[in-house]
């Protein structure tokens, strides 16, 4: 009976033993990373069924939660909607609404009127809106309150950053100070001492110069009793959004300002923003005339927005 011939290896003869060993040698080292993998995987999936069933029979009776999936509320904040729901009164649209308004973080409004000085720094990266949130301040302190106002142009870098004010503040007749250090600083404040109210505009930083972040950082923890508002951007999307909030942290902000909601159309991130970092919303611009688009940030109207 004629030899049968071996099985066709890839092996080069004589190599066969030693890969064999390779690849048992390989395999058994590759175990524990796959088992930590498949442990992973298996955390986020018990995660996510836990999150499903705790509203798949809203998903099962309409589209509300979709609506905010689609809006960008993360699932940390949808469950926090989850856990506000009630299960009397009205629809469920109308429930779910309730629920959010109970958890959107709004205040750090400046008072309207105020026997008691008040100095506001305004910061934030490039490009944001600073100078003009400033001018819509003080706008919607023109038409709501009795405040006198007075503005300061502050460039710690030395560059200069504040013609825009300056020739905002010659055309509304405010008072306008130009800064450049801690000592200017100072005495801009004193020359304004007629106003109870002080809005500062910084120079622009970006979150990626820690150097510059620092500088400012530490220039604004020296002067007593400021508060610091940080603006961001409603277009920017959330993962840059966590890196400002992120990087501007050391100015230990008070509440937060968000620009260019005209220019947007999902809004679940700054729910999760200001959750997040566990700060309130005080102001939302919300167009582009600059006398009239500044309103008090509102947990109905926000509400209302990311729900129709």
């Amino acid at each position: 009976e004629p030899e049968q011939e071996p099985e066709a290896t890839n092996e080069p003869q004589g190599r066969t033993g030693t890969s064999q060993k390779r690849r048992t040698r390989v395999t058994r080292e590759a175990e524990p990373e796959t088992a930590g993998e498949l442990h992973e995987i298996r955390r986020e999936l018990s995660e996510m069924k836990s999150l499903f069933r705790c509203f798949a029979p809203h998903l099962v009776q309409g589209t509300v939660m979709e609506e905010l999936l689609q809006q960008g509320l993360s699932p940390d904040t949808i469950s926090r909607v989850m856990q506000e729901l009630s299960t009397e009164g009205g629809n469920e649209r109308g429930r779910v609404r309730q629920a959010l308004t109970r958890i959107i973080p709004v205040g750090g409004q400046l008072a309207v009127k105020s026997s008691k000085r008040e100095c506001v720094a305004l910061v934030g990266p490039t490009g944001v809106g600073k100078t003009t949130a400033i001018v819509r301040l003080t706008a919607y302190f023109a038409r709501y309150g009795e405040r006198k106002i007075g503005w300061v142009s502050l460039d710690s870098s030395g560059l200069t950053g504040s013609d825009q004010l300056v020739a905002y503040a010659g055309v509304l007749g405010v008072p306008c100070e130009v800064a450049e250090n801690k000592e200017h600083f100072r005495r801009a404040v004193n020359k304004l001492s007629a106003c109870d109210l002080v809005l500062i505009d910084t120079a622009g930083v970006s979150p990626r110069d820690e150097t510059r972040l620092t500088e400012l950082a530490r220039f604004m923890r020296d002067i007593p009793e400021l508060r610091r508002t940080l603006l961001l951007s409603a277009t920017t999307n959330e993962r840059d959004m966590n890196d400002w909030v992120t990087s501007y942290e050391p100015f230990d902000f008070d509440s937060l300002l968000f620009t260019k909601l005209d220019e947007g159309r999902y809004f679940g991130s700054l729910v999760n923003i200001a959750l997040a970092c566990g700060r309130p919303l005080s102001y939302l611009a919300t167009g582009q005339n600059v006398t009239t688009s500044l309103q008090t940030a509102n947990a109905d109207s926000l509400a209302q927005l990311l729900l129709p």
